[in-house]
């Protein structure tokens, strides 16, 4: 009875409900978009997608601190990507819980998804790393700001040591 079919990178095949994606995201087909038995490729792995499609049911969700930090970013790509928002929200908590283990990993997530109540956690955490590799793999639009802050900040921090 399900009325659409995803295939994850890794072969594997998810039959769902588009009346469910639809009330829990914007990034897959609307329920009323004839897929017409199509098998919709997914670039995921079936691991990452076994995890995101769960959000998309009334269910209990996935426990996501029993999930190691690789897997939770991948979800949270995906479920940036494809705008499940219930994963969304359930990701970006569980990533803020982990500022500390894995400061520049936080950060580069929430350049690129615009969390800067988190960029603002993440920054002084991150100084000790050599700016040249973070702005290499920061979003375009966010290298001049983050270089004009660590500049202000250093300055500042000069200032008050010597």
């Amino acid at each position: 009875d399900s009325d659409v079919i995803f295939k994850s990178s890794d072969g594997v095949l998810f039959k769902l409900h588009k009346i469910n994606l639809s009330v829990n995201s914007r990034g897959f087909p609307p329920a009323e978009f004839s897929t017409l038995n199509e098998i919709v490729q997914m670039s995921e792995t079936s691991d990452i997608l076994e995890l995101l499609f769960q959000f998309c049911y009334p269910y209990r969700r996935p426990d996501l601190e029993l999930i190691e930090f690789k897997v939770l970013t991948s979800l949270a790509e995906a479920a940036e990507k494809y705008e499940v928002f219930p994963a969304m929200s359930m990701c970006n908590i569980q990533i803020k819980s982990n500022i500390l283990q894995n400061a520049v990993d936080v950060t580069l997530y929430a350049a690129k998804h615009g969390y800067t109540d988190i960029l603002d956690i993440t920054y002084p955490l991150v100084l000790k790393e050599p700016i040249g590799e973070i702005v290499s793999k920061l979003p375009y639009h966010i290298v001049v700001p983050w270089v004009r802050y660590d500049q202000e900040f250093t300055v500042i921090y000069f200032s008050l040591v010597y």
